[in-house]
């Protein structure tokens, strides 16, 4: 009898070479093998509560999430064809039952945490114990995953499959920690650095160029202090930013081999982001090469308006030292960071009126 197996890959082009093979293409006639992509956490946006009383922050709670939102077709037609696209592709999977999962992600808290998110959302939350058996492949190397394929789901290597599971479930913990502090800095953030926003706007008669609806991240506050502290007289240009992003070290407290401010997928849109809130201005702008940036007026106001507890410069070392504790410790940590940091913030906001 067949078996229903779910073969959910983080990216088609981890896993092209091996579709081909005689392996899997034998595997695939013996059984019923669907085969989804997770993209990462891509798809994913996270949601926030509403109309919470401002009385109740600073607000820290388990991250939610949700798929992205179908993007104008006129406007967006490239994301508009990725989003059809996830959408069809967990549909798939939510309308069967499967005896196994196959799972093959890079191995890092992104494709691993993004795999048990499709899962959580498309199966179950309790995914694991629902599905007689799963595998994780975690791809160092592309080359590995034929063989590591054949010794788990074909051998049935326990040794093997129980080393991967528990480095899955390691790695998973270390994606919720991470998430955690993002989506709740992300929900006290909307509320504080907005109404900072606010302020500067209103009081300086700025309501015309009100900026798009953008949460200011950790690393969009770093890297607007970083800009901050660059010498007027030097030209920012964008790679002059981006180039700081990467090589950022912080104030040197930690030393724990982590280097620079986000992903290389997530430098040019936290620099966008700021550009699109008005916290940094093109003031040069040349057809032939690169245009030349500088700190706004509003970019030195929000600076100036924030708690200095919110510029924290090891924040990213200190994200990665908490991903590496237990789950329990991080969180209690996370949550005392934050509820310091946002309340320092909060009493200070009750006097922007009086600037």
């Amino acid at each position: 009898m067949k078996k229903n197996i779910l073969l959910l890959a983080e990216k088609n082009g981890l896993i092209k070479r091996f579709l081909e093979t005689d392996d899997f293409i034998n595997y695939n006639l013996k059984n019923n093998v669907t085969i989804a992509y997770s993209f990462g956490i891509t798809p994913y946006i996270f949601t926030y509560p509403k109309n919470i009383p401002y009385s109740q922050y600073p607000l820290v709670k388990n991250p939610e999430f949700k798929l992205k939102n179908e993007p104008n077709k006129n406007i967006y037609p490239e994301e508009n064809k990725h989003y059809w696209f996830y959408k069809n592709s967990f549909d798939d999977v939510a309308n069967k039952k499967y005896d196994e999962i196959i799972i093959i992600c890079d191995c890092d808290h992104t494709g691993v945490f993004g795999s048990d998110l499709v899962l959580s959302k498309n199966i179950s939350h309790n995914w694991k114990n629902e599905v007689k058996n799963y595998y994780p492949i975690l791809v160092r190397n592309p080359d590995t995953i034929k063989n590591n394929f054949n010794k788990q789901v074909v051998d049935n290597d326990l040794e093997l499959i129980n080393k991967n599971k528990k480095e899955f479930d390691k790695i998973l913990i270390q994606g919720e920690i991470k998430r955690y502090f993002d989506y709740n800095y992300n929900l006290n953030s909307q509320v504080f650095f907005n109404e900072i926003l606010k302020n500067i706007y209103e009081k300086n008669n700025l309501i015309n160029k009100k900026p798009k609806n953008i949460t200011i991240t950790k690393y969009m506050v770093l890297t607007l202090y970083i800009i901050s502290k660059i010498d007027e007289k030097i030209k920012i240009l964008d790679s002059t930013i981006i180039k700081r992003m990467i090589n950022y070290k912080g104030s040197g407290k930690f030393d724990n081999g982590y280097l620079g401010i986000g992903t290389p997928p997530s430098y040019f849109q936290i620099f966008k982001n700021l550009v699109d809130l008005n916290l940094i201005e093109e003031y040069e702008k040349n057809i032939y090469t690169n245009s030349i940036y500088r700190m706004s007026f509003v970019g030195k106001e929000f600076l100036k308006l924030l708690n200095k507890k919110m510029i924290d410069p090891d924040i990213n070392f200190r994200i990665s030292n908490w991903m590496d504790k237990p789950k329990e410790e991080a969180l209690e940590k996370i949550n005392t960071y934050l509820n310091t940091q946002f309340s320092s913030q909060k009493r200070k906001n009750k006097y922007l009126k009086r600037i």
